[in-house]
């Protein structure tokens, strides 16, 4: 444990000694800029709507249209697109009128506007619309995969989740069908899973297609942790990779596994569980998020705060709204302004601002 603090710390001191590889979007008098750690300003504020950073550039909305600014604040892409997504593999997907294309980080325009819709470049693929029907180009803007699904998801661990008129099924980056085509719904692989449905029941696949949690849940959730919350005849339950129960849990309510707890609840209140099922955390909230660098954004009363994991209030339960924890930051609404707060509870970054996103990477 020791070792693990010490590298989260070192993780976050590099960045305390270089501010300019995170920031965070923040509105100011109307106007939208970006904020450094410290709580200068990275770039000042000068957008009507700012995004966040990726790949070292932020989606920004100037004069009514969007363009790509570097961290320094220079347009790298001038605004003259009427909707932007963010960068992935050195690609953005872009729309002019009513078509999308996809630009470079120089801006020029590898794909020039020609689809009816785009997605976001994963594994080097990104799904792409024409006549109401998708499929895949690579970086080059070259169709790997003709437009021939129903709709067609990002890809993640090399797989990609599309539907056909037999139903849904996943693909592998050459278009080549990986799982059986037929369920009724599924969601993205994580860790070397995904979740599948036959319309009734849900369970979980291999990246091969094999069952490897059989179809018995009414509801379940992502694992996380090496455990994933699930219902089965109404009785939740938290079952191990293999799909054996590890517990059942007498809550109305759960979440994923995040920082050894588990959200619970009853209906009317939450409250959190370790790993063996033990009550750490009362259900005596209002609303709960899950944990997050070890902290969790608690509600009672209207008002929000923080709790370690030990269940003790860690940061005052003050706020009018709270968002995550985010490399030792938390943006914390008061007084209808947003500003930051650390672990501690210590305000680091006034409140002054109308609106205020989590801190984030720039590369």
């Amino acid at each position: 444990m020791t070792i693990i603090l010490w590298a989260w710390f070192g993780l976050y001191g590099a960045f305390a000694q270089n501010a300019d590889t995170i920031a965070a979007c923040a509105r100011y008098e109307g106007l939208y800029g970006y904020l450094r750690p410290d709580g200068s300003w990275l770039v000042a504020p000068q957008f009507e709507r700012a995004e966040r950073f990726s790949e070292g550039l932020a989606r920004v909305c100037k004069g009514k249209k969007w363009g790509y600014i570097d961290a320094k604040g220079k347009f790298r892409i001038p605004p003259r697109y009427d909707e932007a997504l963010p960068y992935r593999e050195n690609r953005a997907p872009v729309r002019l009128g009513g078509l999308w294309g996809f630009c470079d980080g120089t801006g020029r325009e590898v794909v020039p506007p020609q689809y009816d819709d785009a997605g976001v470049f994963s594994n080097y693929r990104a799904a792409v619309c024409r006549n109401g029907r998708w499929g895949y180009v690579d970086t080059s803007g070259a169709l790997v995969v003709p437009p021939q699904f129903l709709s067609a998801a990002v890809f993640s661990e090399g797989r990609a989740r599309v539907r056909t008129e037999k139903g849904v099924g996943f693909i592998d980056v050459h278009g080549t069908p990986a799982t059986l085509f037929g369920y009724a719904d599924a969601y993205n692989f994580f860790e070397g899973r995904a979740e599948i449905s036959d319309g009734r029941y849900w369970g979980w696949i291999t990246r091969d297609g094999l069952v490897c949690v059989p179809l018995i849940f009414d509801y379940t959730l992502p694992f996380s942790e090496a455990c994933a919350y699930v219902v089965l005849d109404d009785q939740p339950a938290l079952i191990d990779e293999t799909g054996k129960t590890m517990l059942y849990l007498p809550f109305e309510s759960g979440g994923r596994m995040r920082d050894g707890r588990v959200r619970v609840g009853d209906g009317m209140r939450r409250g959190f569980i370790d790993r063996t099922g033990k009550l750490v955390v009362p259900l005596i909230y209002d609303d709960a998020m899950e944990f997050c660098e070890g902290r969790a954004a608690v509600q009672r009363y209207g008002k929000w705060g923080f709790l370690s994991p030990s269940g003790q209030v860690a940061v005052p339960i003050k706020y009018e709204a709270a968002n995550n924890f985010s490399y030792g930051l938390a943006a914390v609404k008061l007084g209808g302004l947003w500003g930051f707060v650390n672990a501690d509870g210590k305000t680091v970054i006034a409140h002054k601002f109308s609106d205020l996103s989590s801190f984030h990477r720039i590369y």
